[in-house]
């Protein structure tokens, strides 16, 4: 929970007006009281809290209603009235998520409207873009928070909530904390789950950014078009904001890009086109890049401007773009903000330099879906002298579909390959090794290597680096976890990168 020192009463009556609720008849004559919070969790309400009873993908918060009584709880709102139990008042609403929201935002009496709040969503680069903006937002003294994959930090408050996204009380009480510091902006990941789950639905944003799409989390939409939909549910809550001027940002080198902007033409936001298409707005012409960083010759309305940085790769050249348009649409000074980009923090474990040795290179990223994997080689490989080395596994309990794609794109682009674990969670690890390798060509195979534990994996990869070589260690990236079964036990691949080299060095190899 983050910590926000703010509270708002309200009667049961005016609770049931917000959500447009239905209170059940036989509890009519007990609702003469207030409560002051709304929990989806039966562990953190009290006499003063609503229950929100919320089906999830795994587990129907309906079943914990009866033990909220055990806590004080008075009242619950629910989608089932059957499983109301007569000590409590029941409130019957059509869909309990959007009930939560919807009290979210009053109990921190709507935040979003006291900030400016940038929201990022797409497959690839949320959190790149997300750090850079935070970066940039806070050196040119306009004070903000972030939220997403990398946790969260409001002033000199850090945490995480374990989701990139999590759920709707979490965000907007990171928004009020941000208000409550005298904070001026918020920069958010959203993710396609979150905006299914209508976590971000009362939410007044100034910008939305548009990334890319590519394959993930199948597993939960069904289908790539219901994936699209999701993404675009924030452009829809966009056009909805109270703000007086908002802005969609969108990369239109994607054909999805192309079609959110098709769709907001002729909305009354100003609307901002970046990528290497000679009609966008923000327009990438070129590049150059080694291990130190890189340098982008952007197009911007008719304007040539040159950006330096330490981020290598044509996809974070995309993410520099996306920057540039929220300074385009708040018509920052695009001198002052060339020098704050060229001197910006690395994005902890986003291609990800660990620097041991200068014989050869090895870089740590996130990637975990083929198209991350498929840019980051793509990448890499210019630097290569020797060979390109990767290693990757695939999530447990996740898109199974993308696991021999994962196998296709890195034996095509690298020489050769390291399978292993990555977060198996309640899957056999070697089960989903076998999902990688279904059906792989003996050409493949050859290429192939795999070694179920990751520490031994990452052991023997730094053992046959040869000079030259590059190596890429996929999947995790910032991670300091890795989760087994339904355990996060403590692991961080650049850790185990610099354990693995000592043990190098102490065994004399030729390639120290």
């Amino acid at each position: 929970m983050i910590p926000v020192n703010h509270k708002v009463s309200i009667s049961i009556r005016d609770l049931n007006k917000i959500i447009e609720g239905k209170i059940l008849e036989s509890n009519q004559s007990k609702i003469d009281f207030s409560v002051s919070g709304a929990s989806c969790r039966s562990e953190e309400v009290d006499s003063n809290t609503a229950f929100v009873a919320i089906s999830g993908v795994k587990n129907d918060g309906h079943i914990y209603i009866k033990d909220t009584i055990l806590r004080g709880c008075k009242v619950c709102i629910v989608e089932d009235q059957s499983k109301v139990p007569k000590e409590l008042i029941g409130i019957l609403v059509k869909d309990t998520r959007k009930s939560f929201s919807l009290l979210s935002q009053f109990f921190m009496t709507n935040p979003s409207r006291e900030l400016s709040v940038i929201g990022i969503t797409g497959t690839n680069g949320k959190t790149t873009i997300n750090w850079l903006l935070f970066n940039l937002l806070n050196r040119i003294g306009l004070s903000c928070s972030f939220l997403g994959t990398l946790g969260y930090q409001v002033g000199d408050i850090r945490g995480d909530l374990g989701l990139t996204t999590p759920d709707a009380l979490s965000i907007q009480q990171l928004l009020r904390l941000s208000v409550e510091k005298g904070l001026k902006a918020s920069v958010l990941e959203v993710s396609s789950h979150a905006l299914t789950q209508a976590r971000v639905s009362e939410i007044d944003f100034d910008i939305a950014i548009y990334t890319n799409l590519t394959r993930d989390h199948l597993d939960y939409h069904g289908s790539f078009e219901e994936y699209r939909e999701a993404k675009w549910k924030l452009f829809e809550i966009l056009t909805k904001s109270s703000k007086s001027k908002t802005a969609a940002i969108i990369n239109i080198d994607c054909e999805t890009g192309r079609e959110y902007f098709r769709r907001l033409s002729g909305k009354s936001l100003e609307l901002v086109s970046y990528g290497k298409e000679s009609n966008a707005r923000i327009q990438i012409l070129d590049m150059s890049q080694d291990f130190k960083g890189s340098t982008v010759n952007f197009k911007i309305d008719g304007e040539s401007v040159k950006i330096s940085s330490p981020f290598i790769g044509f996809h974070n050249a995309q993410n520099l773009a996306a920057v540039l348009g929220v300074a385009l649409v708040n018509n920052f000074d695009f001198k002052n903000i060339t020098e704050i980009l060229r001197t910006a923090p690395h994005v902890p474990g986003r291609l990800q330099s660990i620097p041991i040795s200068s014989k050869f290179g090895i870089f740590v990223d996130y990637a975990h879906t083929p198209d991350a994997l498929e840019n980051v080689l793509k990448t890499l490989r210019p630097l290569v002298k020797n060979h390109l080395k990767v290693m990757f596994g695939c999530g447990g309990d996740r898109d199974k579909g993308k696991r021999p794609i994962m196998r296709k794109v890195s034996t095509k682009l690298a020489d050769f390959v390291y399978l292993t674990s990555d977060n198996p969670r309640t899957e056999k690890a070697e089960m989903i090794l076998a999902d990688i390798l279904k059906d792989a060509s003996d050409t493949e195979l050859a290429q192939i290597s795999v070694e179920v534990d990751r520490k031994e994996a990452i052991l023997r990869a730094i053992k046959e680096l040869l000079e030259g070589d590059v190596l890429l260690v996929a999947g995790k990236g910032h991670e300091d976890y890795q989760i087994i079964g339904t355990t996060k036990q403590p692991f961080s691949d650049q850790d185990e990168i610099l354990i693995a080299w000592e043990k190098v060095k102490k065994t004399n190899i030729s390639n120290c």
